[in-house]
């Protein structure tokens, strides 16, 4: 466990991603670190408020976060039962390991196998840790942050960091139409490719105006590409540790080389992965009409995050040339890069060049 003693500071960190984008295998970069207590999806337990409560989905979701970064559980004994039952424990190395659960447990025998996590003991496990990460695809709209940014006069020794992961387009709805297949029967139309790939792009591009040009956020927000962490992932992990105020971990580092060298597993939420194959998968099973159709939704977001377009089926097919461009900046973070483009844009409508 980290130190019991209380830091100055308490880093509270929110992985803000989408689905299909790499997050779980990002995720356990941070759970792997033996200073952090890593959480998984905490906002799923509230889905069910999403559909038809939507206003009430967003205080909830604020109030749970708020909830965990200072430790308060007391305040939500509802989400320390579900977190206790569910299988979403066992993606936390804190919350899964001897004695909390046999090394064996699998997802169908949390109940029975685990120790029950209760709100005394998730209170004193949480103070314990001077890092908290979470990890999330449920956060929609960065506004959603903005609130628990602010300075908090009960907890003013908290400081929350956001880092937004985003991937390609194409391999996010290329996953997300095989999930839809290999689960529910169902096969993707051209326009559901479309609406999908239009709602994924305009949901990023705005959260990544948010993110460069508010003040609430400033020194406190990045943006990774999971294409630079598959090729960059030790100097990558280094980047994010440096981020959230950590030092470099060779148990953390251990686990990295372990994982990121086997073949890639094929299941939906794996944490293995293999670079080449995770990152190409999508330019086997895509054909070049779909994927226009993906690029024409995409264009812009696709040009700020510097991802190119598919010339012609050779190009597609061509699995030494990648279709990211390579990031010229000094960090793995794109950012500054993001920023930069931005501003180019709003100076050549102020001057009527675009």
């Amino acid at each position: 466990m980290g130190s019991k003693q209380r830091s100055i500071f308490r880093y509270n960190i929110v992985l803000m991603a989408y689905k299909r984008s790499g997050s779980s295998f990002v995720g356990q970069l941070f759970n792997h670190h033996p200073d952090i207590l890593y959480l998984y999806e905490p906002i799923f337990f509230l889905k069910e408020l999403e559909r038809n409560h939507g206003n009430a989905y967003r205080i909830l979701s604020r109030r749970l976060l708020n909830t965990i970064f200072t430790c308060n559980f007391e305040e939500n004994p509802y989400f320390v039962s579900q977190l206790s039952d569910s299988a979403f424990r066992l993606s936390s190395r804190v919350l899964s390991k001897p004695p909390m659960c046999p090394s064996t447990t699998n997802m169908e025998h949390v109940q029975e196998e685990c120790q029950r996590i209760h709100t005394s003991t998730l209170i004193d496990i949480c103070q314990s840790y001077r890092h908290v990460v979470i990890k999330t695809i449920r956060v929609k709209n960065l506004d959603e942050l903005k609130e628990l940014r602010r300075f908090n006069i009960e907890a003013p020794w908290n400081i929350m960091k956001v880092i937004h992961l985003v991937r390609d387009p194409r391999a996010i709805i290329n996953s997300r139409a095989h999930i839809d297949l290999s689960r529910h029967n169902t096969k993707w139309t051209k326009a559901d490719y479309q609406t999908n790939a239009r709602a994924l792009c305009t949901q990023v591009l705005n959260n990544l105006k948010k993110g460069v040009s508010e003040e609430a956020f400033e020194t406190m927000y990045h943006v990774i590409r999971y294409e630079d962490i598959a090729t960059q992932t030790e100097r990558a992990t280094r980047e994010l540790y440096e981020f959230a105020n950590l030092p470099w971990s060779e148990k953390a580092g251990q686990w990295l080389r372990q994982n990121t060298l086997k073949t890639h597993e094929f299941h939906p939420f794996s944490t293995t992965k293999n670079a080449t194959m995770s990152l190409n998968l999508w330019r086997t099973q895509l054909d070049v009409e779909t994927i226009r159709t993906i690029e024409q939704e995409c264009s812009i977001m696709m040009t700020l995050l510097g991802y190119n377009k598919v010339k012609n089926p050779e190009h597609l097919q061509d699995i030494s040339r990648p279709l990211f461009r390579d990031n010229k900046s000094s960090t793995v973070y794109i950012t500054k890069n993001i920023t930069d483009v931005m501003l180019e844009i709003e100076y050549l409508k102020e001057h009527g060049l675009l």
